[in-house]
């Protein structure tokens, strides 16, 4: 059974025989990203016939959202999160002391009011994505100085603003055609 999930994995990421093992860990495999997680758990679910009681239940995010509001659950609003690595820029070395400023400088901003945020990071830059109709009130003098401070003490250099706004998949933009290809 092993050795069938290990080759299934193997086959969607397209990397040679041999490339996972036990021991692999995501970071680990350049080709393993959420798209070829959501991939893995699909063929998963087919071939070997695990189950998703959610998905076989048709009770898909919005309908628990639902649910929850009707059940009087504080949760049922709150917004969903890509998972952390989602923010490095491709090529950046992910590690517990960087998901750490991440995790720290988004939760700031949410303990904040913002709503739909992410802090991108590159190098030692944070780059703040907000919704758009937010921007006015991050840069307002006495946030603005909050949040530059707080995310340098964090351990970032520098701390920009990204103009456009929050919108998911940002860390695609700067990808040549071949490589959001690959990323296909």
């Amino acid at each position: 059974m092993k050795e069938k999930i290990i080759k299934l994995i193997e086959e969607i990421l397209k990397v040679p025989a041999g490339t996972i093992t036990e021991d692999t860990m995501i970071e680990d495999v350049e080709q393993w990203d959420s798209l070829a997680h959501v991939m893995i758990i699909g063929q998963l679910e087919e071939e070997l016939g695990v189950s998703s009681p959610l998905r076989q239940a048709e009770l898909y995010k919005e309908r628990i959202r639902e649910l929850s509001k009707e059940m009087g659950l504080p949760t049922w609003d709150k917004q969903s999160f890509a998972c952390l690595s989602s923010r490095f820029v491709y090529g950046e070395t992910i590690s517990e002391e960087k998901l750490g400023m991440v995790d720290q400088a988004e939760q700031l901003l949410l303990d904040m009011g913002f709503h739909q945020i992410r802090v991108r990071i590159h190098g030692n830059i944070a780059r703040i994505e907000v919704l758009p109709e937010e921007i006015a009130r991050l840069v307002e003098e006495e946030n603005r100085t909050r949040i530059a401070k707080q995310l340098k003490e964090y351990g970032f250099d520098y701390v920009t603003l990204d103009l456009l706004g929050y919108r998911t998949g940002s860390m695609n933009e700067t990808l040549t055609k071949e490589e959001k290809e690959i990323k296909k």
